[in-house]
């Protein structure tokens, strides 16, 4: 919980500082990695990637990542990851 309220509060001051130039961001990629990103709770990225679609503009072709583990990816989980939005492993 303490991560996301973190991450929740670095995406408003991203936005924030877009605003008052009048820009959009605009994301083109995702990548979760380092520390075995697979580990945590799907329900995290799923948290994570939809505060960055309401924070900012995903471009369609948005490659979001996320760097498994081997021993520590089941099918349910992978499931998940894709229904969350994750659209290549590594």
């Amino acid at each position: 919980q303490g991560y996301l309220r973190e991450f929740k509060w670095f995406m408003e001051q991203i936005q924030q500082n877009a605003k008052p130039q009048n820009q959009s961001i605009r994301i083109k990629s995702i990548f979760f990695g380092g520390g075995s990103p697979s580990l945590a709770p799907p329900e995290l990225i799923h948290s994570i990637i939809t505060k960055i679609k309401d924070t900012a503009e995903m471009t369609t072709e948005c490659e979001i990542s996320l760097e498994a583990n081997p021993t520590s990816t089941e099918n349910k989980k992978m499931e998940e990851w894709k229904e969350a939005g994750v659209n290549r492993l590594s």
